[in-house]
């Protein structure tokens, strides 16, 4: 049961299931333990679940808490199923391409103000610029460009959040072209200015404050 909502844009998503929800819990622990390294599987059922799961959260008061079991139980029962199947009788593309793209993804990370063209990307994956847009295609559904914008957003929001730099400088760190690129980029995301988010994070935080003076008085 979760008292959890929220309405704003979302990048990831984590489920935390208990543990005696099903018997399926403790068959994927089991498989856990038996695994020498985590698993990356992109199985369209078990991401269409997920999805699901998170609109029905988003209801709020009005989400089916019956439906989302269900749902939850069909993610869990698919994860096991596409994590215990022998890999010779079932290859996802997804899964043999991944591997080679985990390089680029932590260069991407680590490289944020740097370029980060397609020709670069496909140079650190050691791959021709035309087999490696497939493979990322494959493997993260959309083309480089977009993966490296969403990270360069993320960072920005974590700096505003996080620091006191001006937002030219936040901007120059995560590798827009401009101040204003930064800004038309994370208003269409978020429908705000990066200046707009940072008075709403003081507003916020001003409210926190006194909440919490009250409640220690």
């Amino acid at each position: 049961a979760t008292h959890w909502h929220y309405a704003g844009a979302v990048d990831f998503a984590i489920f935390y299931l208990p543990e005696q929800s099903s018997g399926i819990v403790e068959r994927l622990c089991s498989l856990a333990t038996r695994l020498s390294r985590p698993q990356l599987l992109g199985d369209p059922l078990v991401g269409a679940a997920a999805l699901q799961l998170l609109s029905e959260l988003q209801k709020g008061d009005r989400a089916d808490t019956g439906f989302m079991e269900r749902l939850a139980g069909v993610m869990l029962e698919q994860v096991y199923r596409a994590l215990s199947i022998p890999v010779s009788s079932s290859v996802n593309t997804g899964h043999t391409h991944f591997s080679r793209l985990q390089a680029v993804f932590g260069y991407i990370r680590e490289h944020l103000a740097d370029d980060l063209s397609t020709e670069v990307l496909a140079d650190c994956a050691q791959v021709s610029r035309a087999h490696f847009c497939r493979l990322f295609q494959e493997v993260t559904g959309g083309p480089p460009h977009r993966y490296v914008l969403a990270a360069r957003l993320e960072q920005a929001r974590t700096m505003l959040t996080t620091s006191n730099q001006s937002i030219a400088r936040i901007a120059q760190d995560c590798g827009f072209s401009s101040q204003s690129h930064l800004t038309s980029s994370f208003r269409k995301l978020h429908a705000i200015t990066p200046a707009q988010f940072r008075v709403h994070l003081k507003s916020d935080n001003a409210i926190a404050a006194q909440i919490l003076d009250l409640s220690q008085n």
